[in-house]
């Protein structure tokens, strides 16, 4: 992923390596932690709690707290309380490594499998896939299998 700014916040615009052009998400900052919870708490008590697709959460070398839902038409909405503010237009890019723990998600779940593979389509324009040589992804899906056979393996030990 490229995270770029104009502003002085963390991103203006992310780049993902997926088949595209593709929209992902739209991103909104709200002021504070409770606005995103608040935003939880409103569609599950709607009956809508399953429109949640991933966190609350951290990720990023920021640790910027993020929710995504899906809107009533299917297309991901990210909120995040971005805390960071940068005004110096001189800093060097940071580098960082998705391997390495704790960088892309500080606490809170994996994404579903379908957070990497899902996106809106633009009309009349197509989709270039990826050449394949992707490595697997972190997903949940992946995640609960593995801490079951780590379960069934203990249990058998």
């Amino acid at each position: 992923m490229t995270f770029m700014f104009r502003k002085p916040g963390t991103q203006d615009i992310v780049f993902l390596e997926n088949p595209g052009p593709r929209l992902h998400h739209f991103a909104y900052t709200v002021s504070d932690s409770h606005s995103i919870l608040r935003a939880c708490d409103v569609a599950g008590n709607m009956g809508m709690g399953d429109v949640v697709e991933r966190g609350p959460g951290r990720h990023g070398p920021a640790g910027v707290l993020f929710v995504y839902l899906r809107d009533p038409d299917g297309h991901r909405v990210e909120l995040f309380c971005d805390h960071y503010l940068l005004i110096d237009s001189e800093v060097e890019p940071v580098r960082w490594d998705v391997k390495v723990p704790g960088l892309t998600l500080r606490w809170g779940l994996p994404p579903q499998e379908c957070w990497f593979t899902e996106a809106t389509h633009f009309s009349g324009v197509p989709v270039a896939e990826l050449d394949g040589s992707r490595p697997p992804l972190a997903t949940l899906e992946r995640y609960l299998a593995d801490k079951a056979k780590t379960r069934a393996a203990k249990a058998g030990a």
